[in-house]
């Protein structure tokens, strides 16, 4: 009787830890888990790929909804034999053709630019690889797809646009930022 007991509280102290543990990263990790694509019968007929994502209406994904995808890539120091933080790569971003309760269906709208992100073995969507609503990492997301990243969180618009002055720079004196109004 009393292993029971012990048994049945471990189990709930490991159910509430992974639950708080989940919580307090700030999410859960929703993950593509399926890939399929059509097959053309002829050349004119497009070749569509479908991504299923773990991630659905219950956590707010409707038809319509952009997610953006992200490669978990192990960094390793092999002159230190030093494992670092694993980076997160954008890869995609995915727009929901289907949701159900659990699970979405989404195709690519936007691939990351090659150039503005490091070089991964497979360039393309995976099982496995890490989706978000699109907008929760929008740093990340502006540089590796070249978009506008919003930097004001406030109620009123930023009325100033900033651009770097041109002219020679040395190593150390830093350039000079003009700051101008909108029209």
């Amino acid at each position: 009787m009393f292993k029971i007991l012990a048994f049945q509280i471990l189990i709930a102290v490991a159910v509430q830890w992974f639950f708080v543990d989940s919580v307090w990263a700030g999410r859960l990790d929703f993950k593509i888990f399926d890939i399929k694509k059509n097959l053309p019968l002829n050349d004119e007929e497009p070749v569509r790929y479908d991504y299923y994502t773990s991630i659905g209406r219950d956590q707010g994904v409707e038809k319509g909804a952009v997610l953006t995808v992200y490669r978990r890539v192990p960094v390793m120091d092999i002159y230190k034999n030093q494992s670092h933080d694993d980076m997160l790569i954008p890869v995609a971003k995915i727009q929901i053709i289907y949701s159900e309760r659990t699970m979405s269906v989404g195709r690519v709208v936007k691939t990351a630019d090659p150039e503005k992100i490091p070089v991964l073995e497979y360039s393309k969507i995976m099982a496995g690889d890490r989706v978000e609503i699109a907008g929760l990492n929008s740093s990340i997301d502006s540089i590796a797809f070249g978009e506008k990243a919003e930097v004001n969180q406030g109620s009123a618009p930023d009325t100033t646009e900033r651009k770097i002055a041109s002219g020679p720079t040395t190593p150390s004196t830093e350039p000079k930022v003009e700051v101008k109004a909108k029209p």
